[in-house]
């Protein structure tokens, strides 16, 4: 299951679980819609530390459908990644040019970094 929170204003911080699975972003939709609704934009720090890729195929499916629908309404993605998923790295590089919001990689330590850029950012 995704957790999310809202820390302030437009910010969420969402942690990826090991594995996606089908629905995992109905539970989710609703916060992030409202936050949309509210701001227009929003921020998000995502922790993708344990993430060890889909459940299955309808999995990543409905991850891609969610990341269609909502990337123009998304500032930017501080991006927290373990140094055993490298391969989160080359897939963050290769969709870039082909959503909205600027995306930053930070390894697992940089945390604090990563918090101080999502706050601080006003490009877009």
């Amino acid at each position: 299951m995704i957790e999310i929170d809202n820390p302030s204003g437009n910010i969420l911080h969402v942690v990826i679980p090991q594995k996606l699975n089908t629905g995992d972003f109905d539970e989710i939709k609703s916060m992030v819609d409202t936050l949309i609704k509210e701001h227009g934009k929003i921020r998000i720090l995502l922790d993708a530390t344990n993430f060890q890729g889909w459940q299955g195929l309808e999995s990543a499916e409905e991850h891609l459908k969610f990341v269609y629908s909502h990337h123009e309404f998304v500032q930017c993605i501080g991006l927290l990644s373990s140094d055993d998923n490298k391969w989160q790295h080359w897939i963050a590089t290769v969709v870039k040019p082909f959503i909205e919001p600027e995306i930053k990689m930070f390894n697992a330590d940089e945390e604090f970094e990563a918090w101080k850029w999502i706050k601080a950012f006003e490009g877009g």
